[in-house]
């Protein structure tokens, strides 16, 4: 009961005093807003990433040209569309292994609208190999491999940037200095495993890729999707050795090509977000302490001007864990209370971030819950000393001074 009678009389004695209550609440109500707005934003990303990597799909793998890391760069031959006839008939759990092309950057035009995209030399399987769907024309056939058409499917991004609401379909593009027929519309995509867009494309034939626009021959990737997904690792390091022996690499010679996994993405955005999570962690608790620290300079300065009430209090029958508690709920109540304004603060970010950014935080009650109790454990934490100064004081000194 005692307890309650101590934080009621907090918080007249805050109320007495409005302007230094203001500026305690100040900096624990910035750092829980903060920490509750980078907690929310971390477990908002780290779900996003969780849901593009379900996308890549659970029975499937990349095989890359190079050290792995995509996108292979154009230089680097050392992945063949042999390679992909060879992968596909070396296994019954493989149901099929497509090879592509990729090229950053190329410049598209139509009509005066550009724009730089990423263009992707394929064959006819890569739509069964990435579960792409065409939602308006036709998709990459047989023939267009065999005669080195100039046709593409175009992405939703692309069609919005330089169609507009114009229907592309039978269009012609130029791409650098050649002219492509406009044949399908793939189906909208959204953000790939690594947060890139994957509407911001154009898809032609494999052949079409390699003799007319890159004038190459090699491929940068082969996408190998599985009948089933329990024998996905024994199959990669079975692959592993196919690749090694066909490239002729000997131990200890490294791969020249890196297989990715769906284990491997998941394990790469849990450390991503692992660590995303501490860095931004730390950078709230640093805002939180610096808001502590501007609580207990003010509370000393505070103890100092009240030494007169605390001599007072003494000389009537209060004791030193009086004082100390007294001193020490005003500092609990004061940033507790910042921690609930910093509450409703980050809850406003995060509606105005929902509506104006591309950011999508997700409402977490945990995090809510660290916000206000870190606040609480700071008022405890930098409310120690000057309440321990205060309860130190003798009443006879506090009275005359």
């Amino acid at each position: 009961m005692k307890l309650f009678k101590m934080i009621n009389q907090a918080f007249l004695s805050l109320g007495t005093h409005k302007g230094k209550t203001i500026l305690m609440m100040l900096g624990p109500a910035i750092g829980a807003a903060a920490l509750i707005l980078v907690l929310s934003v971390v477990e908002g990303s780290s779900r996003g990433m969780q849901s593009r990597v379900k996308s890549f799909g659970h029975a499937n793998f990349m095989i890359l040209a190079g050290d792995g890391m995509p996108p292979a760069d154009l230089s680097i031959t050392t992945l063949t569309v042999e390679d992909a006839k060879a992968i596909e008939e070396s296994h019954p759990h493989i149901k099929v292994a497509s090879p592509g092309l990729q090229r950053r950057g190329i410049s598209v035009e139509f009509e005066g609208s550009y724009t730089n995209v990423p263009v992707f030399g394929v064959t006819p399987t890569w739509q069964p190999a990435w579960n792409w769907k065409v939602s308006r024309g036709r998709s990459i056939e047989q023939e267009d491999l065999t005669q080195m058409r100039r046709v593409c499917l175009i992405g939703q991004t692309v069609k919005e940037e330089i169609f507009g609401d114009e229907d592309p379909l039978g269009k012609t593009v130029r791409l650098g200095k050649s002219g492509f027929t406009v044949v399908g519309e793939l189906a909208r995509r959204g953000s790939s495993p690594s947060g890139g867009n994957m509407d911001n494309r154009l898809v032609i034939p494999l052949t079409t890729m390699m003799r007319r626009v890159a004038n190459v021959q090699h491929v940068s990737h082969i996408r190998v999707v599985l009948k089933e997904a329990s024998k996905m690792q024994e199959i990669a390091e079975d692959l592993r050795k196919l690749l090694r022996r066909r490239h002729n690499i000997q131990p200890p010679q490294e791969d020249d090509f890196g297989i990715i996994t769906p284990k491997t993405i998941s394990k790469m955005t849990v450390e991503i977000s692992s660590t995303l999570k501490t860095l931004l962690i730390v950078t709230a608790v640093v805002c939180l302490l610096g808001g502590g620290v501007v609580v207990m300079a003010i509370m000393l300065m505070s103890v100092s001007e009240r030494t007169n009430e605390i001599g007072i209090r003494r000389a009537v029958g209060a004791t030193r864990r009086d004082i100390l508690i007294q001193f020490l709920s005003e500092a609990v109540v004061s940033t507790t209370a910042g921690g609930v304004v910093g509450f409703a603060i980050g809850m406003g970010a995060m509606g105005a971030m929902l509506k104006l950014s591309k950011m999508q935080p997700v409402f977490t009650p945990w995090a809510i819950l660290w916000g206000v109790v870190t606040s609480m454990l700071i008022g405890v934490l930098f409310g120690l000393l000057p309440a321990y100064r205060a309860a130190r004081l003798q009443p006879v000194d506090a009275l005359r001074d």
